[in-house]
């Protein structure tokens, strides 16, 4: 289980942050997202530069709401900023200059003890590269001028920021000290996650584990049931009241988003009155591409009123508005009354155990003949694309590399073939199941 160290992009609107966040996300993401059609917000990634992996948050995702003062919600992202991350980015506009905004939001920062880089965006002739003086006044160490629209200085910058993320990263050893299952609760605030939690720690035994405690107060918690032990990470993300402003929403489902990446497997509680919102789909997307098992269970479903409909209904509105969860089972519970809580627990051991199995390359490489004889791949670019072996090289997700001749033009619809069935034959559930295409 790796504990990766956080860096959060600040700044005033208009000055890059989500182009910044961007491109640095395209520079360093390995998968990509294969799935047509789906376009979500996003404010958290992942980078990777000189073996050094962090977490990329980008507080520009983090939305106004309609009724939002502009000053309040650019302090508020602010505050979510310095709370989160271990390195802060802190950009300003190459071309308008410093504008009052910098110097307040300059003013919060230099109070804090994080780590801090000026960064100049919008930087492309010569002089605006090289004329960063002023901004010294600020106060700050470090400062690096950049266009990340023209790809100019991001090297430099990703050099600059593991340079100050050594020493930060918490990485465990590869294998775990126990066979602990590794569980996060997610969903979205007054879902009833601290009542689901307590129900689990209160029924169990519990033991309280701080390692690698950090400013941002992780704390793991274990319990045991038959005989096996699990690990529900960050307890105190599910129970904490947040010390800024109206426990912003958004601030929580950044918080799961950090909790999914120690996580083995996810209990997301939908609430059974409200149903399956974008912030659900924010979440979920995010387990999904990390390839982590999910548990859907529908909460305060006691409080639902039903009739012959209302069940057949739910689950069809949750399909509908979240089709890449077609492997993830949907429970109804009332974690108030304790009403099926601990099936929770035992399917999340069945996903974890089924999702660590390896097939073997004879046995994958006689079933992707078959199923690629039964269905051949249409032609593309006037091309006949062929998908000759497979092999698997990872487990938790299952993940397998398939050899083509030409890797880029093989389509959705048959990696979604592929994928079913080996989800069908070999009984992968519960997660996603990760295909890299490569030329044979």
């Amino acid at each position: 289980m790796k504990n990766i160290p956080y860096v959060t992009i600040i700044g005033r609107t208009n000055v890059g942050k989500s182009t910044l966040f961007n491109k640095l996300i395209r520079k360093n993401k390995a998968i990509i997202d294969d799935r047509p059609g789906v376009t979500r917000d996003r404010l958290y990634g992942h980078a990777k530069w000189q073996n050094i992996q962090f977490g990329l948050i980008d507080t520009a995702g983090l939305a106004l709401e309609e009724d939002d003062d502009f000053a309040e919600e650019l302090y508020r992202n602010v505050e979510i900023g310095i709370e989160e991350g271990d390195l802060i980015l802190f950009l300003v506009d190459g071309k308008e200059g410093l504008a009052s905004y910098d110097y307040e939001i300059a003013d919060r920062l230099r109070k804090t003890e994080k780590d801090i880089i000026l960064v100049k965006n919008k930087c492309e002739k010569r002089e605006e590269i090289e004329n960063y003086y002023d901004l010294y006044e600020l106060g700050f160490e470090d400062i690096i001028t950049v266009s990340a629209k023209h790809d100019i200085g991001l090297y430099e910058l990703l050099d600059l920021i593991v340079e100050k993320l050594k020493g930060k990263t918490h990485e465990e050893k590869e294998t775990k000290e126990d066979d602990s299952i590794n569980l996060a609760i997610t969903g979205r605030p007054n879902v009833g996650k601290s009542t689901l939690l307590n129900t689990y720690l209160g029924e169990y035994r519990s033991v309280v584990s701080d390692k690698w405690g950090t400013t941002r107060d992780i704390i793991d918690e274990k319990f045991t049931r038959n005989k096996q032990q699990y690990t529900i990470v960050d307890t105190a993300g599910i129970r904490r009241k947040s010390n800024i402003k109206n426990k912003l929403e958004r601030y929580m489902v950044m918080r799961s988003l950090k909790a999914i990446d120690r996580s083995d497997v996810i209990i997301h509680l939908v609430e059974g009155l409200e149903g399956f919102t974008n912030q659900d789909d924010k979440i979920l997307g995010y387990a999904d591409e990390r390839g982590v098992g999910i548990i859907l269970a529908v909460n305060k479903w006691d409080a639902v009123d039903k009739d012959e409909n209302t069940y057949t209904d739910f689950v069809r509105d949750i399909r509908k508005k979240a089709p890449f969860l077609d492997y993830a089972s949907i429970h109804f519970i009332s974690a108030k009354h304790k009403r099926n809580l601990f099936k929770l627990i035992d399917e999340a051991k069945e996903i974890f155990e089924i999702n660590n199995k390896m097939v073997k390359d004879s046995i994958l490489n006689s079933f992707l003949q078959d199923i690629t004889s039964k269905y051949v791949h249409p032609l593309r670019k006037n091309k006949r694309v062929k998908v000759k072996h497979i092999k698997q090289v990872g487990v938790n997700p299952p993940t397998f590399v398939l050899f083509s001749n030409y890797p880029d033009l093989v389509n959705f619809a048959y990696k979604k073939y592929i994928k079913n069935n080996i989800r069908r034959e070999f009984g992968f559930w519960g997660a996603n199941i990760m295909l890299i295409f490569r030329r044979s």
